[in-house]
């Protein structure tokens, strides 16, 4: 059902229940006040009726939303051995939180999606930094190779400084460092189409930035976040912009990468 369709079936069902035990329509869309008898004063009757046509419009306003709402373009997946360290929730498990912090306190351990990006498409995804743990706030994002093999392009948050497979060596922002806190959506788009990937990078309001242009297309990538603090979570949700005014980057194309990775979102 359209969300149009829904929402005039749900304010006619809930006008013809009025009609049927005998109480006129009395709300006035735009005034949410009941009709006035010729007497002036308010009956009964009115006021059921007011009650009943807000609450149809309210319900009507929340099916529209969850029609309209789109689903996370992936889930996050952990690898059993550290099942204990995270909490992976939400319908579509777009959800992760860190359980405890990690043994190690300069260690942070990724969890990534359940969807393989493939080269000939572009790829838009959004984190949303729900929590960071304030003792240890550092966590990391980008993109890694199947099965962790390479390539790795991640950036951590506390300064959006960037590492290309080296674990260990991190490159300075070229614009200079910046943090990112919570509540922050960092936007991401992924471009697999070239010889080489490019990856942009766009926190909040702000504009978008290359973050790496040279990621090999010979193989599929993960998105991939790496917590350590207790309590860091992370959301990913649909992207609502992205780096270009091309077109990919579709649900389409997610359910796609989703189809050849061979993990449906709802599996552990």
């Amino acid at each position: 059902v359209e969300p149009p369709t829904a929402a005039a079936a749900l304010f006619y069902a809930a006008k013809s229940m009025s009609a049927k035990v005998g109480f006129a329509p009395g709300i006035r869309i735009g005034t949410f006040l009941p009709m006035r008898e010729q007497s002036g004063a308010l009956s009964g009757a009115s006021w059921l009726s007011a009650i009943i046509g807000i609450a149809a419009m309210i319900l009507a306003f929340w099916v529209c939303r969850c029609f309209l709402t789109r689903r996370p373009p992936f889930g996050w997946v952990i690898l059993p051995e550290y099942a204990d360290d995270f909490a992976i929730t939400g319908r579509s498990r777009e959800t992760v939180t860190k359980c405890g912090d990690y043994r190690l306190p300069d260690v942070v351990v990724p969890v990534n999606s359940n969807a393989l990006m493939c080269a000939g498409r572009v790829y838009r995804w959004a984190l949303v930094f729900e929590r960071l743990n304030h003792r240890r706030p550092e966590a990391q994002f980008g993109i890694q190779g199947e099965e962790f093999e390479l390539p790795w392009r991640l950036v951590t948050t506390t300064r959006c400084a960037r590492s290309r497979d080296q674990q260990g060596i991190w490159y300075p922002r070229p614009g200079g460092s910046m943090e990112i806190k919570e509540r922050d959506i960092v936007h991401l788009e992924l471009d697999f189409r070239p010889h080489f990937g490019c990856l942009y990078m766009a926190v909040n309001d702000g504009h978008f930035e290359v973050v790496f242009d040279d990621i090999p297309t010979q193989s599929p990538v993960m998105a991939v976040v790496l917590l350590g603090g207790d309590g860091s979570s992370v959301r990913v949700r649909a992207a609502s912009r992205g780096a270009s005014s091309d077109d990919s980057g579709t649900p389409e194309d997610w359910q796609v990468a989703v189809q050849a990775s061979g993990r449906h979102p709802r599996q552990p």
